[in-house]
């Protein structure tokens, strides 16, 4: 993981510390860059439809970080998703710009009937950086790092857990 940040690494590193979690992604998008007119194409599918369909466009110094990550089809992978999905909400509840939610592709069918090879899970929090300045999106995923990682912390101590 050496070729992110330290402040990404460290999200990173909760979210695998939660277990259940693999093939972990990250992208950022600076979303004035995208010309209204590109937003229907499929190399953009994959963005929020919300900031996508936003009549206004998007902010002139919008930032978007998408942390994206897979699910082990298991019991572990389930109690991963209930979690982050409860800290998600928490986290919006107290007004940050955060969102977790699934990408797939249209679900081919294999041989043996799994349809789960392209489903994907996405938080992403969007942040306005008006000086431009990258130091102050680090801080924000370094202020959600710290408070994931005490999250997972607590969350392993009451379940009598460690994933690490």
């Amino acid at each position: 993981m050496s070729q992110f940040p330290p402040e990404v690494t460290a999200f990173i590193e909760a979210l695998v510390r939660i277990g259940g979690i693999y093939d972990i992604a990250v992208q950022k998008w600076y979303l004035p860059d995208i010309p209204v007119e590109h937003r229907p194409l499929p190399a953009l599918a994959a963005l929020p439809l919300g900031m996508l369909s936003r009549p206004s466009g998007v902010s002139n110094h919008e930032v978007l970080v998408s942390f994206l990550f897979r699910l082990t089809p298991s019991e572990g992978g389930w109690r991963a998703l209930e979690f982050l999905s409860w800290w998600v909400y928490k986290k919006a509840r107290e007004g940050k710009a955060l969102q977790l939610r699934s990408v797939s592709v249209a679900p081919p069918l294999s041989r043996d009937g799994n349809s789960d090879q392209s489903l994907t899970f996405v938080i992403e929090t969007f942040a306005n950086i008006e000086d431009e300045n990258i130091r102050t999106l680090m801080q924000l995923v370094e202020q959600l790092a710290a408070d994931l990682s005490r999250s997972v912390a607590k969350y392993l101590a009451m379940t009598g857990s460690d994933a690490s």
